[in-house]
Protein backbone atom coordinates (compact mmCIF):
# COMPACT_ATOMS: atom_id res chain seq x y z
CA UNK A 1 0.00 0.00 0.00
CA UNK A 2 1.27 3.06 -1.14
CA UNK A 3 2.15 5.58 1.78
CA UNK A 4 0.68 9.28 0.97
CA UNK A 5 3.71 11.25 2.23
CA UNK A 6 5.81 8.73 -0.32
CA UNK A 7 3.14 8.66 -3.01
CA UNK A 8 3.16 12.81 -2.64
CA UNK A 9 7.04 12.93 -3.13
CA UNK A 10 6.51 10.80 -6.27
CA UNK A 11 3.82 13.29 -7.31
CA UNK A 12 6.74 16.15 -7.13
CA UNK A 13 9.18 14.19 -8.59
CA UNK A 14 7.04 13.35 -11.78
CA UNK A 15 6.34 16.89 -11.73
CA UNK A 16 10.04 17.99 -11.75
CA UNK A 17 10.60 14.88 -13.94
CA UNK A 18 7.84 17.06 -16.71
CA UNK A 19 10.05 19.93 -16.54
CA UNK A 20 13.36 18.49 -17.07
CA UNK A 21 11.35 16.92 -20.45
CA UNK A 22 10.72 20.65 -21.66
CA UNK A 23 14.42 21.13 -20.66
CA UNK A 24 16.02 18.67 -22.94
CA UNK A 25 13.33 19.54 -25.48
CA UNK A 26 14.53 23.28 -25.72
CA UNK A 27 17.78 22.30 -25.99
CA UNK A 28 17.92 19.74 -28.68
CA UNK A 29 15.33 22.48 -30.96
CA UNK A 30 17.96 24.77 -30.15
CA UNK A 31 20.65 22.50 -31.50
CA UNK A 32 18.87 22.28 -34.40
CA UNK A 33 18.01 25.51 -35.04
CA UNK A 34 20.58 27.75 -33.58
CA UNK A 35 18.48 28.93 -31.48
CA UNK A 36 17.19 28.78 -28.08
CA UNK A 37 14.27 30.25 -26.16
CA UNK A 38 16.22 31.84 -23.39
CA UNK A 39 12.75 33.52 -21.91
CA UNK A 40 11.32 29.94 -21.62
CA UNK A 41 15.08 28.09 -20.41
CA UNK A 42 15.03 30.98 -17.67
CA UNK A 43 11.30 30.47 -16.40
CA UNK A 44 12.47 26.43 -16.28
CA UNK A 45 15.59 26.86 -14.22
CA UNK A 46 13.51 29.42 -12.23
CA UNK A 47 11.04 26.28 -11.21
CA UNK A 48 13.33 23.74 -10.40
CA UNK A 49 15.42 26.03 -8.52
CA UNK A 50 13.00 27.60 -6.30
CA UNK A 51 10.79 24.61 -5.88
CA UNK A 52 13.54 22.30 -5.21
CA UNK A 53 15.82 24.32 -3.02
CA UNK A 54 12.76 25.54 -1.30
CA UNK A 55 9.88 22.90 -1.20
CA UNK A 56 10.65 20.07 -2.41
CA UNK A 57 14.78 19.19 -0.56
CA UNK A 58 13.69 20.79 3.09
CA UNK A 59 10.79 18.63 2.93
CA UNK A 60 12.67 15.49 2.69
CA UNK A 61 15.19 16.88 5.14
CA UNK A 62 12.84 17.87 8.14
CA UNK A 63 10.86 14.82 7.63
CA UNK A 64 11.81 11.65 5.82
CA UNK A 65 15.59 12.02 6.50
CA UNK A 66 15.12 13.05 10.08
CA UNK A 67 13.32 10.06 11.28
CA UNK A 68 14.61 7.52 9.39
CA UNK A 69 18.18 8.72 10.76
CA UNK A 70 16.41 8.32 13.78
CA UNK A 71 15.25 4.71 13.70
CA UNK A 72 18.36 3.32 11.74
CA UNK A 73 22.01 3.46 11.17
CA UNK A 74 21.76 1.49 7.69
CA UNK A 75 20.16 5.35 6.26
CA UNK A 76 23.43 7.24 7.50
CA UNK A 77 25.34 6.68 4.73
CA UNK A 78 22.58 7.14 1.93
CA UNK A 79 21.41 10.39 3.33
CA UNK A 80 24.70 11.94 3.75
CA UNK A 81 25.26 10.85 -0.32
CA UNK A 82 21.55 11.87 -0.92
CA UNK A 83 22.17 15.38 0.75
CA UNK A 84 25.72 16.11 -0.89
CA UNK A 85 23.47 15.32 -3.93
CA UNK A 86 21.55 18.33 -3.05
CA UNK A 87 24.50 20.55 -3.23
CA UNK A 88 25.52 19.16 -6.38
CA UNK A 89 22.83 19.55 -8.32
CA UNK A 90 22.23 23.41 -7.19
CA UNK A 91 26.38 23.83 -8.77
CA UNK A 92 25.12 21.95 -11.88
CA UNK A 93 22.18 24.37 -11.98
CA UNK A 94 24.40 27.69 -11.16
CA UNK A 95 26.79 26.33 -13.94
CA UNK A 96 23.97 26.28 -16.24
CA UNK A 97 22.59 29.74 -15.05
CA UNK A 98 26.10 31.39 -16.00
CA UNK A 99 26.13 29.96 -19.41
CA UNK A 100 22.42 31.03 -20.60
CA UNK A 101 24.00 34.49 -19.09
CA UNK A 102 26.70 34.64 -21.06
CA UNK A 103 26.02 36.99 -23.91
CA UNK A 104 28.19 34.65 -26.66
CA UNK A 105 26.55 31.59 -25.70
CA UNK A 106 27.77 28.29 -27.12
CA UNK A 107 24.94 26.26 -27.82
CA UNK A 108 26.93 22.94 -27.98
CA UNK A 109 28.39 23.78 -24.43
CA UNK A 110 25.24 24.87 -23.14
CA UNK A 111 23.67 21.80 -24.27
CA UNK A 112 26.01 19.66 -22.47
CA UNK A 113 25.92 21.44 -19.58
CA UNK A 114 21.78 21.19 -19.51
CA UNK A 115 22.30 17.52 -19.89
CA UNK A 116 24.48 17.04 -17.10
CA UNK A 117 22.28 18.68 -14.94
CA UNK A 118 19.13 16.84 -16.36
CA UNK A 119 21.01 13.68 -16.32
CA UNK A 120 22.08 13.91 -12.65
CA UNK A 121 18.71 15.02 -11.80
CA UNK A 122 17.10 12.14 -12.76
CA UNK A 123 19.46 9.52 -11.28
CA UNK A 124 19.18 11.63 -7.82
CA UNK A 125 14.96 10.45 -8.53
CA UNK A 126 15.36 7.51 -9.02
CA UNK A 127 18.00 6.77 -6.23
CA UNK A 128 15.47 8.00 -3.87
CA UNK A 129 12.42 6.20 -4.82
CA UNK A 130 14.74 2.89 -5.19
CA UNK A 131 16.72 2.74 -1.77
CA UNK A 132 15.38 5.66 0.43
CA UNK A 133 11.88 4.77 -0.26
CA UNK A 134 12.99 1.23 0.80
CA UNK A 135 14.86 1.71 3.84
CA UNK A 136 12.05 4.01 5.22
CA UNK A 137 9.07 1.55 4.58
CA UNK A 138 11.45 -1.10 5.77
CA UNK A 139 12.48 0.72 9.06
CA UNK A 140 9.40 3.98 9.96
CA UNK A 141 6.49 2.65 12.16
CA UNK A 142 3.00 3.47 11.97
CA UNK A 143 3.28 6.49 14.40
CA UNK A 144 6.55 8.35 12.21
CA UNK A 145 4.23 7.84 9.10
CA UNK A 146 1.23 9.17 10.66
CA UNK A 147 3.49 12.12 11.49
CA UNK A 148 4.71 12.97 8.32
CA UNK A 149 1.33 12.14 6.72
CA UNK A 150 0.05 14.73 8.77
CA UNK A 151 2.87 16.97 7.98
CA UNK A 152 2.50 17.11 4.49
CA UNK A 153 -1.70 17.19 4.65
CA UNK A 154 -1.31 20.65 6.70
CA UNK A 155 -2.44 22.99 4.11
CA UNK A 156 -0.77 26.17 5.87
CA UNK A 157 2.36 25.18 5.92
CA UNK A 158 5.01 27.28 4.23
CA UNK A 159 6.07 23.69 2.38
CA UNK A 160 2.76 22.37 1.49
CA UNK A 161 -0.20 24.60 1.71
CA UNK A 162 -2.43 26.76 -0.30
CA UNK A 163 0.62 29.29 -0.86
CA UNK A 164 3.19 27.32 -2.23
CA UNK A 165 0.30 25.34 -4.60
CA UNK A 166 -0.43 28.68 -5.68
CA UNK A 167 3.07 30.42 -6.71
CA UNK A 168 4.35 27.04 -8.35
CA UNK A 169 1.12 26.22 -10.37
CA UNK A 170 1.26 29.67 -11.45
CA UNK A 171 4.92 29.56 -12.75
CA UNK A 172 3.96 26.39 -14.32
CA UNK A 173 1.36 27.68 -16.46
CA UNK A 174 3.87 30.42 -17.72
CA UNK A 175 6.00 27.34 -18.21
CA UNK A 176 3.12 25.36 -20.12
CA UNK A 177 2.33 29.08 -21.84
CA UNK A 178 5.44 29.09 -23.14
CA UNK A 179 6.18 26.11 -24.11
CA UNK A 180 4.12 25.90 -27.61
CA UNK A 181 4.82 22.41 -30.18
CA UNK A 182 7.49 21.00 -30.60
CA UNK A 183 8.23 21.96 -27.20
CA UNK A 184 4.83 20.93 -25.15
CA UNK A 185 3.88 20.04 -21.55
CA UNK A 186 0.82 17.98 -20.37
CA UNK A 187 -1.34 18.22 -23.25
CA UNK A 188 1.05 18.87 -26.22
CA UNK A 189 3.82 16.24 -27.55
CA UNK A 190 7.29 16.75 -28.45
CA UNK A 191 7.32 14.58 -31.28
CA UNK A 192 4.16 16.42 -33.36
CA UNK A 193 3.63 14.80 -36.60
CA UNK A 194 1.26 15.88 -39.27
CA UNK A 195 -1.73 13.93 -39.00
CA UNK A 196 -2.20 13.43 -42.45
CA UNK A 197 1.03 11.23 -42.36
CA UNK A 198 1.50 8.77 -45.47
CA UNK A 199 0.04 5.51 -44.88
CA UNK A 200 2.11 2.91 -43.06
CA UNK A 201 -0.21 0.51 -42.27
CA UNK A 202 -4.11 0.69 -42.95
CA UNK A 203 -7.07 -1.46 -41.79
CA UNK A 204 -9.63 -1.59 -43.08
CA UNK A 205 -12.85 -3.41 -41.63
CA UNK A 206 -11.12 -5.59 -39.76
CA UNK A 207 -12.90 -8.16 -37.60
CA UNK A 208 -12.00 -11.03 -35.14
CA UNK A 209 -13.49 -13.67 -32.81
CA UNK A 210 -12.44 -16.28 -30.23
CA UNK A 211 -14.92 -19.00 -31.09
CA UNK A 212 -18.21 -16.95 -31.33
CA UNK A 213 -17.41 -14.27 -29.41
CA UNK A 214 -16.27 -11.30 -31.24
CA UNK A 215 -13.10 -9.41 -30.56
CA UNK A 216 -13.05 -7.01 -32.87
CA UNK A 217 -16.00 -5.70 -34.86
CA UNK A 218 -15.13 -3.79 -38.25
CA UNK A 219 -11.88 -2.01 -36.82
CA UNK A 220 -10.38 0.76 -39.22
CA UNK A 221 -7.71 2.85 -38.36
CA UNK A 222 -4.69 4.54 -40.13
CA UNK A 223 -1.03 4.86 -38.47
CA UNK A 224 1.49 7.20 -40.36
CA UNK A 225 4.71 6.73 -41.18
CA UNK A 226 6.96 8.32 -38.29
CA UNK A 227 3.87 8.59 -36.39
CA UNK A 228 2.72 7.82 -32.93
CA UNK A 229 -0.54 6.44 -32.65
CA UNK A 230 -1.93 5.58 -29.24
CA UNK A 231 -5.02 3.08 -28.75
CA UNK A 232 -7.06 3.67 -25.38
CA UNK A 233 -9.69 1.60 -23.83
CA UNK A 234 -11.42 -0.70 -21.15
CA UNK A 235 -9.96 -3.93 -19.77
CA UNK A 236 -11.58 -6.41 -22.21
CA UNK A 237 -12.46 -3.82 -25.10
CA UNK A 238 -9.91 -5.53 -27.88
CA UNK A 239 -6.82 -3.82 -27.88
CA UNK A 240 -4.21 -6.30 -26.95
CA UNK A 241 -6.39 -8.69 -29.56
CA UNK A 242 -6.26 -5.91 -32.36
CA UNK A 243 -1.87 -5.87 -31.77
CA UNK A 244 -2.18 -9.84 -32.20
CA UNK A 245 -4.17 -9.53 -35.24
CA UNK A 246 -1.58 -6.89 -36.92
CA UNK A 247 1.57 -9.63 -35.63
CA UNK A 248 0.08 -12.64 -36.74
CA UNK A 249 -0.61 -14.46 -33.58
CA UNK A 250 -4.51 -13.75 -33.97
CA UNK A 251 -6.50 -14.79 -37.45
CA UNK A 252 -8.69 -11.67 -38.73
CA UNK A 253 -12.28 -13.18 -39.16
CA UNK A 254 -12.91 -10.33 -41.65
CA UNK A 255 -11.39 -6.72 -43.33
CA UNK A 256 -7.94 -6.05 -44.52
CA UNK A 257 -4.68 -5.15 -43.16
CA UNK A 258 -2.59 -3.51 -46.00
CA UNK A 259 1.21 -3.01 -44.45
CA UNK A 260 3.29 -0.65 -46.83
CA UNK A 261 0.96 -1.38 -49.58
CA UNK A 262 1.11 -5.47 -48.94
CA UNK A 263 -1.43 -7.46 -47.71
CA UNK A 264 -1.12 -8.67 -44.04
CA UNK A 265 -3.28 -11.39 -44.23
CA UNK A 266 -1.02 -13.19 -47.18
CA UNK A 267 2.17 -12.75 -45.20
CA UNK A 268 2.94 -15.58 -42.30
CA UNK A 269 4.00 -14.18 -38.89
CA UNK A 270 7.43 -14.96 -39.00
CA UNK A 271 8.05 -12.86 -42.02
CA UNK A 272 6.30 -9.88 -40.78
CA UNK A 273 8.68 -9.75 -38.61
CA UNK A 274 11.80 -9.64 -41.42
CA UNK A 275 9.59 -7.05 -42.82
CA UNK A 276 9.43 -4.50 -40.15
CA UNK A 277 6.79 -5.43 -37.66
CA UNK A 278 8.28 -5.84 -34.15
CA UNK A 279 5.74 -6.91 -31.47
CA UNK A 280 6.46 -6.43 -27.73
CA UNK A 281 3.82 -8.18 -25.71
CA UNK A 282 1.79 -7.51 -22.56
CA UNK A 283 3.78 -8.29 -19.10
CA UNK A 284 7.49 -8.56 -21.04
CA UNK A 285 7.87 -11.87 -21.85
CA UNK A 286 11.60 -12.19 -21.47
CA UNK A 287 13.95 -15.16 -21.87
CA UNK A 288 13.89 -15.54 -18.15
CA UNK A 289 16.58 -18.38 -17.90
CA UNK A 290 19.05 -16.74 -20.76
CA UNK A 291 21.31 -13.58 -20.44
CA UNK A 292 20.42 -10.23 -21.45
CA UNK A 293 22.68 -10.27 -24.23
CA UNK A 294 21.67 -13.25 -25.81
CA UNK A 295 17.85 -12.12 -25.52
CA UNK A 296 19.42 -8.81 -27.20
CA UNK A 297 20.96 -11.90 -30.35
CA UNK A 298 17.99 -13.38 -30.56
CA UNK A 299 16.05 -10.20 -31.28
CA UNK A 300 18.28 -10.17 -34.34
CA UNK A 301 17.06 -13.69 -35.89
CA UNK A 302 15.00 -12.25 -38.91
CA UNK A 303 18.11 -9.96 -39.61
CA UNK A 304 20.16 -11.10 -43.01
CA UNK A 305 23.43 -9.27 -42.30
CA UNK A 306 24.93 -11.00 -39.11
CA UNK A 307 28.65 -9.84 -36.76
CA UNK A 308 29.20 -6.51 -36.36
CA UNK A 309 26.11 -5.00 -37.83
CA UNK A 310 24.62 -7.10 -35.07
CA UNK A 311 27.21 -5.98 -32.49
CA UNK A 312 26.47 -2.33 -33.10
CA UNK A 313 23.04 -2.67 -33.14
CA UNK A 314 23.42 -4.22 -29.19
CA UNK A 315 25.69 -1.68 -28.37
CA UNK A 316 22.99 1.31 -29.47
CA UNK A 317 20.50 -0.42 -27.22
CA UNK A 318 23.28 -0.68 -24.21
CA UNK A 319 23.33 3.45 -24.80
CA UNK A 320 19.67 4.11 -24.88
CA UNK A 321 19.88 1.51 -21.61
CA UNK A 322 22.69 1.52 -19.74
CA UNK A 323 21.65 -0.90 -17.15
CA UNK A 324 21.32 -3.54 -19.27
CA UNK A 325 24.85 -2.88 -20.24
CA UNK A 326 25.84 -3.46 -16.59
CA UNK A 327 23.62 -6.71 -16.12
CA UNK A 328 24.39 -7.85 -19.72
CA UNK A 329 25.80 -11.35 -18.63
CA UNK A 330 22.81 -12.14 -15.89
CA UNK A 331 19.75 -14.18 -16.74
CA UNK A 332 17.16 -11.68 -18.01
CA UNK A 333 13.90 -13.19 -15.38
CA UNK A 334 16.12 -11.93 -12.40
CA UNK A 335 15.92 -7.84 -13.20
CA UNK A 336 13.58 -5.83 -12.16
CA UNK A 337 10.18 -5.23 -14.14
CA UNK A 338 11.24 -1.76 -15.60
CA UNK A 339 14.45 -3.04 -16.39
CA UNK A 340 12.62 -6.33 -18.35
CA UNK A 341 10.53 -3.75 -20.13
CA UNK A 342 13.40 -1.68 -21.23
CA UNK A 343 14.76 -5.40 -22.36
CA UNK A 344 11.46 -6.44 -24.24
CA UNK A 345 11.99 -3.29 -26.29
CA UNK A 346 15.78 -3.03 -26.79
CA UNK A 347 15.46 -6.94 -28.00
CA UNK A 348 12.41 -5.47 -30.39
CA UNK A 349 14.39 -3.00 -31.59
CA UNK A 350 16.96 -5.55 -32.53
CA UNK A 351 14.64 -6.86 -35.74
CA UNK A 352 14.91 -3.31 -37.22
CA UNK A 353 11.12 -2.27 -37.00
CA UNK A 354 9.67 0.22 -39.00
CA UNK A 355 6.50 -0.46 -37.29
CA UNK A 356 6.37 -1.16 -33.20
CA UNK A 357 3.74 -2.82 -31.35
CA UNK A 358 3.65 -1.97 -27.76
CA UNK A 359 1.61 -3.91 -25.38
CA UNK A 360 0.34 -1.59 -21.74
CA UNK A 361 4.55 -0.84 -21.76
CA UNK A 362 3.68 0.95 -18.49
CA UNK A 363 1.84 -2.10 -16.70
CA UNK A 364 3.36 -2.88 -13.22
CA UNK A 365 5.65 0.16 -13.22
CA UNK A 366 6.69 2.87 -10.49
CA UNK A 367 5.67 6.47 -11.36
CA UNK A 368 8.91 7.60 -11.65
CA UNK A 369 9.91 4.47 -13.96
CA UNK A 370 6.72 4.72 -16.24
CA UNK A 371 7.98 8.21 -17.23
CA UNK A 372 11.39 6.65 -18.09
CA UNK A 373 9.78 4.23 -20.29
CA UNK A 374 7.72 7.29 -22.39
CA UNK A 375 11.04 8.91 -22.53
CA UNK A 376 12.09 6.16 -24.36
CA UNK A 377 9.65 5.29 -26.37
CA UNK A 378 9.67 9.30 -27.84
CA UNK A 379 13.20 8.54 -28.28
CA UNK A 380 12.37 5.53 -30.71
CA UNK A 381 10.37 8.06 -32.87
CA UNK A 382 12.78 10.23 -33.11
CA UNK A 383 14.68 7.76 -34.66
CA UNK A 384 12.50 7.16 -37.49
CA UNK A 385 10.07 4.13 -36.11
CA UNK A 386 6.42 4.30 -36.17
CA UNK A 387 4.52 3.19 -32.95
CA UNK A 388 1.46 2.00 -32.44
CA UNK A 389 0.84 1.46 -28.62
CA UNK A 390 -1.79 -0.08 -26.14
CA UNK A 391 -1.96 1.88 -22.96
CA UNK A 392 -4.15 1.88 -19.67
CA UNK A 393 -2.77 5.36 -18.88
CA UNK A 394 -4.68 6.76 -21.47
CA UNK A 395 -3.42 10.16 -19.74
CA UNK A 396 0.07 9.76 -20.41
CA UNK A 397 -0.19 7.94 -23.86
CA UNK A 398 -2.23 10.72 -25.50
CA UNK A 399 -0.60 13.58 -24.50
CA UNK A 400 2.10 11.77 -26.78
CA UNK A 401 0.19 10.49 -29.12
CA UNK A 402 0.02 12.18 -32.80
CA UNK A 403 -3.22 10.38 -33.31
CA UNK A 404 -5.63 8.21 -30.77
CA UNK A 405 -8.36 5.65 -31.11
CA UNK A 406 -10.22 4.78 -28.19
CA UNK A 407 -11.57 0.63 -28.91
CA UNK A 408 -14.66 -0.06 -27.08
CA UNK A 409 -16.38 -3.49 -26.64
CA UNK A 410 -14.25 -4.44 -29.79
CA UNK A 411 -14.87 -0.72 -31.87
CA UNK A 412 -13.54 2.11 -32.50
CA UNK A 413 -15.98 4.76 -30.81
CA UNK A 414 -13.59 7.79 -31.08
CA UNK A 415 -10.47 8.76 -33.29
CA UNK A 416 -8.54 12.50 -33.87
CA UNK A 417 -5.48 14.04 -32.82
CA UNK A 418 -3.83 12.76 -29.36
CA UNK A 419 -4.17 16.73 -27.72
CA UNK A 420 -7.99 16.63 -29.29
CA UNK A 421 -9.18 13.02 -27.48
CA UNK A 422 -7.25 14.35 -24.40
CA UNK A 423 -9.62 17.24 -24.08
CA UNK A 424 -12.56 15.41 -24.96
CA UNK A 425 -15.18 15.41 -22.91
CA UNK A 426 -16.84 11.98 -23.28
CA UNK A 427 -13.08 10.58 -23.28
CA UNK A 428 -12.23 12.32 -20.28
CA UNK A 429 -15.19 10.76 -18.07
CA UNK A 430 -14.77 7.67 -18.90
CA UNK A 431 -10.98 6.52 -19.74
CA UNK A 432 -9.33 9.84 -18.08
CA UNK A 433 -10.51 9.61 -14.55
CA UNK A 434 -11.27 13.44 -15.01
Amino acid sequence: MMIKALEKIQAEHRGMWQILNVLEESARAARESGVLQRGLVELELDYLESYIDQVHHPKEDRYLFTALLARTDDARTLIADLQQQHQQEAQRLGRLRAALSDGNLDLGTYAKLADDYIGFQRAHMRQEEDQLFRLAREHLTGSDWQAIDDAFANNKDPLFGEQAHEKYALLRSHITAQAQPPLGLGGTSVTRIKADAQPLLELRGVSAHYGRIAALRNVSIQVGKGQLVALVGSNGAGKTTLLRTISGLQAPSGGEMIFEGRDLCRIKPAQRVADGIAHVPEGRQVFAPLSVEDNLVLGAYSRTEKGSAVRREIDHIYDIFPVLRDKRKVPAGTLSGGQQQMLAIGRAMMAKPRLMLLDEPSMGLSPLLVSEVFEVIKRLQHEGITILIVEQNAAAVLALADIGYVLESGEITHSGEGWALRDNEEVKRAYLGI
